[in-house]
């Protein structure tokens, strides 16, 4: 009886497609939030800004050390 297997088969589909949608509703969710949040770390930031004595707004953040290919503490040898 192949239609009862066929038939499960749409009912997995759809109930995998409904808990996929769910997850994306979520995801953008989440998504928007995070954009909230960064939109208002912006206003933040430009109000400490505004607040720094003249000159300093504008100097540059310390370079960051970025971390080697073969980890912190890799003991592989580095490529020439």
């Amino acid at each position: 009886m192949p239609v009862p297997e066929a038939n499960e088969e749409k009912v997995d589909s759809t109930a995998t497609i409904d808990a996929m949608l769910k997850t994306i509703s979520i995801l953008e969710n989440e998504l928007d939030a995070r954009r909230r949040e960064v939109q208002e770390l912006h206003v933040l930031l430009q109000q400490a800004q505004k607040q720094l004595p003249a000159g300093k707004a504008e100097t540059k953040p310390p370079k960051l050390r970025r971390k080697s290919p073969g980890g912190k503490n890799s003991s592989a040898p580095r490529k020439s």
